[in-house]
């Protein structure tokens, strides 16, 4: 089917009919769209309009991007969005790949900030069906290469669904990656929240502020519509120092300031400075009652004794817990340069998995043999290890006994 032809009914049912949108056709689809997503359970934010369709004007849409956004319909009412879109690009310059890929996401190229949370949209009220629908709609009408499904929420219909096509249609499927997301309910107090900390935990978060006062006059402002330009400057200059690599979010200001001008977002963050300095510093997104955490950064080399970059959280933290909009702070996925901060300072929340469905006879070959060259290559440097280990061992204890000798003699 074609986006010219419009409406189709699918052969397993006469009561749901599926539609692929044009992109002129997405722009009009907004109304509707909303209307869907306050009787799903998807992330407001994320698998919002606003979000998606900004998404593909600023980051998708070109000459190699081809709109794959379907519509499932039970009599005249919208019950489902698959929000994908066709990739084509080459891997190693000679193997031309079609990918089905959620809007928002996309496997080589710019993207913007990481999109998380991702299912096809669909009403609470509605079976599994829409979802099979709009699937095998993608297997029996789009030409596709590669399926890749990036950070699908394992809890939702989607990824059960994903999950029983890949097993039924024997689809080769790589190992998928895995991410699981944090957050901090911030409906009671922030002093309760800091008594169920780690006593380590608490000491960078909090208490660490008094030896940070010692050092010199400590301040913070608010980040908000007015200044998150420059903020974004900011985190760039402190990623570069940390990551030594050169960063820009020169598109990132572009696709935020959409966001405002649709009223989606309200820009949120902190940051705090020593005396003249600034130390580091949050940027968040407001979206009705839950504050997203995308970027922060800070200067490493502030004290031997604290954690810049916990102790800023802290502040971040506190200032969601002060606010009454912000029921949950979203750390969101992903893990520190040295440690899973996360997992010390909020709770688990949902798990992502980016799976990839290999339909193309030569990628089924070139990812298996991939797969397998790496499967050995990992099984060989583990029995490597191991060995090591068991001569550093012998070696240890052959030490241990002589030293004993040395000693009794």
């Amino acid at each position: 089917m074609t986006c010219e032809e419009g409406w189709g009914t699918h052969d397993k049912t006469d009561l749901l009919k599926i539609k692929r949108f044009t992109p002129d056709e997405f722009f009009t689809l907004k109304k509707d769209w909303a209307s869907l997503l306050q009787r799903s359970d998807a992330d407001p934010l994320f698998l919002s309009w606003e979000w998606m369709y900004n998404w593909w004007h600023v980051y998708g849409g070109g000459a190699r991007d081809e709109l794959l956004l379907l519509g499932v319909y039970d009599d005249a009412q919208l019950v489902c969005l698959a929000p994908l879109y066709i990739n084509t690009t080459k891997i190693k310059r000679w193997i031309t790949t079609r990918r089905v890929e959620f809007l928002g996401t996309r496997s080589s190229g710019a993207s913007g900030f990481r999109t998380e949370y991702l299912q096809f949209i669909c009403d609470k009220d509605a079976t599994e069906q829409p979802i099979e629908m709009a699937l095998s709609h993608v297997e029996d009408e789009v030409p596709f290469d590669v399926i890749r499904l990036a950070d699908l929420v394992t809890s939702s219909p989607t990824y059960t669904v994903v999950q029983r096509l890949a097993n039924e249609a024997g689809y080769y499927t790589r190992d998928p990656d895995v991410s699981q997301t944090y957050g901090i309910p911030c409906g009671g107090r922030f002093a309760e929240y800091l008594d169920n900390l780690g006593k380590n935990s608490r000491l960078q978060l909090y208490n660490r502020r008094k030896l940070l006062a010692k050092l010199g006059k400590v301040t913070r402002t608010r980040v908000d519509h007015t200044n998150f330009e420059q903020t974004l400057d900011e985190l760039s200059d402190f990623h570069q120092d940390r990551w030594q690599a050169h960063i820009s979010y020169a598109s990132h200001k572009l696709f935020v300031k959409r966001l405002i001008d649709s009223n989606a977002v309200e820009v949120s963050g902190v940051k705090v400075f020593l005396d003249t300095t600034m130390i580091g510093c949050t940027f968040d997104l407001l979206c009705g009652d839950r504050c997203y955490n995308f970027q922060s950064g800070f200067l490493d080399n502030v004290d031997k004794k604290i954690s810049t970059g916990t102790l800023v959280f802290g502040y971040a933290i506190e200032s969601c817990f002060s606010d009454p909009r912000v029921k949950y702070y979203d750390l969101m996925a992903g893990e520190g340069k040295n440690s899973d901060y996360k997992a010390r300072l909020a709770s688990p929340g949902r798990r992502f998995e980016s799976i990839e469905l290999i339909g193309s006879p030569v990628l089924r070959y070139v990812y298996s043999l991939k797969d397998r060259v790496t499967q050995v290559l990992s099984r060989r440097t583990s029995r490597v290890t191991r060995r090591e280990t068991k001569l550093i061992t012998r070696r240890d204890s052959a030490a241990s006994v002589g030293i004993g000798s040395s000693q009794r003699k």
